[in-house]
């Protein structure tokens, strides 16, 4: 596989990332709930998961045509076991960025409306709201009105015994804990731990996983999500290791014998762009990606063609090489993580690689030495199959790759390589 094989993979990949009015739709099955009570399954587009969540795609099962609902048309809608409700809630305006806090820790708060997900159910029940700043917003359900937990974040004056100074500090309102305290009273077990809660959807979600176990068993049900970015493109680094194997040109080893090339290890970085697709649940994904690697080995392989005639062969082998890939991936869903099973092709963009033999021939007690140079034994191209996990903008990877033989006038030789990749996604959406 030469560079002008797989341009057209990088391409198809660029392809749909950028735009494709067929995979650039993210629909999944899914219902939506009229404002009569009426259910409606199709499927639903809801964009990207980070953004402020106010109308949504939806296609009715056996028809093509696309209608578009905001939170006054329809009451409710699911997909992807997840619930989300017309809602009329407040919204804390104060950033989160430290650089760009405020000395307001009074700031009154802004009435909006959006899609809250449903991260707990039942009697009592919690929701999620992320406004177009990109701020997350939780929220208790009490008497058919969504209140706000409140945690907000400001900017004082202060010295280093805390009083007040010309010094500026971070301080912090964590009202939504007091809150919890009264929303969940009569349950000691909730209210033993509320003074250790985070403001995030992980911790506020263990709050009621508590409340269900001790106060209300069975009767209600916690719906984390975990988003998987539709593209992100980031940095990877790791390790390196690469074996050869030579043989006879047949591939059996008659003659050849005390092969011996060690396993060459090294440093290994590039970047990568992964791009989902909107099959199962968005599960799958294609991954391209660029990584440069070296290795070094030197090492030898005997010859006995018969009592008078054998060659032993020693050799040096280097390399320095950018290799691109494009790869299929499959997400698995875990507990607090993504497993992903990765399998693809790869080719060797440029670099170089040389090596240097030399060749001692003994025929009839008489020993002769021929020395030979040139680019190394090695297929620049081949197959990929890996696996690893994935949290947040994180992921680590361990991959295998298999070259094809590669023929000389005298043997083939193998080459098997792998890597151990950790990643960090820079861009995502």
């Amino acid at each position: 596989m030469k560079l002008h094989t797989v341009l057209p993979a990088f391409g198809f990949i660029w392809a749909l990332g950028s735009g494709s009015p067929v995979f650039g739709q993210q629909y999944q099955p899914g219902y939506i709930i009229t404002n009569e009570g009426d259910t409606i399954k199709g499927k639903v587009d809801i964009g990207p998961r980070n953004k402020s969540l106010t109308s949504i795609h939806f296609v009715i099962n056996g028809l093509e045509r696309v209608d578009t609902y905001n939170t006054t048309d329809i009451a409710a809608f699911g997909t992807e076991g997840q619930v989300y409700k017309s809602a009329s809630f407040d919204i804390d305006p104060q950033p989160t960025e430290t650089s760009l806090l405020t000395f307001n820790k009074d700031q009154s708060m802004l009435h909006s409306r959006g899609f809250v997900r449903e991260v707990a159910s039942g009697p009592k029940s919690l929701y999620t709201f992320t406004d177009n700043t990109f701020k997350k917003h939780y929220y208790i359900h009490t008497d058919s009105t969504y209140d706000l937990l409140v945690f907000r974040r400001f900017k004082v004056y202060k010295n280093k015994t805390g009083a007040q100074g010309s010094t500026i500090g971070i301080g912090e309102n964590k009202a939504y804990v007091s809150q919890l305290m009264v929303y969940f009273a009569g349950c000691p077990a909730v209210v033993n731990k509320l003074n250790n809660t985070l403001y995030n959807e992980r911790s506020l979600a263990s709050v009621f996983a508590t409340y269900y176990e001790n106060c209300a068993p069975g009767q209600g049900e916690i719906k984390l999500i975990r988003i998987r970015h539709s593209q992100r493109m980031g940095i990877i680094a790791g390790l390196s290791a690469s074996k050869i194997d030579v043989r006879e040109p047949s591939g059996e080893i008659r003659f050849m014998e005390a092969t011996n090339y060690p396993v060459s290890r090294d440093f290994t970085c590039g970047v990568f762009y992964e791009r989902s697709l909107p099959w199962y649940k968005n599960r799958w994904a294609l991954n391209a990606e660029l990584l440069w690697y070296r290795y070094h080995t030197k090492g030898s392989y005997v010859e006995k063609f018969s009592s008078q005639y054998n060659t032993v062969s020693t050799s040096e082998m280097n390399g320095s090489l950018v290799r691109g890939a494009a790869q299929l991936l499959y997400t698995i869903p875990m507990h607090t993580f993504d497993v992903q099973l990765e399998a693809g092709v790869f080719t060797m963009l440029f670099g170089t690689t040389s090596y240097h033999e030399t060749i001692v021939k003994t025929t009839n007690n008489v020993v002769t030495t021929e020395e030979r140079e040139g680019s190394s034994l090695t297929n620049p191209s081949g197959f990929a199959l890996g696996a690893g996990i994935s949290k947040g903008r994180w992921k680590l990877t361990a991959s295998t790759e298999v070259c094809p033989p590669l023929y000389s006038e005298t043997n083939r030789s193998f080459t098997y390589r792998g890597y151990l990749k950790l990643g960090y996604a820079i861009f995502s959406k």
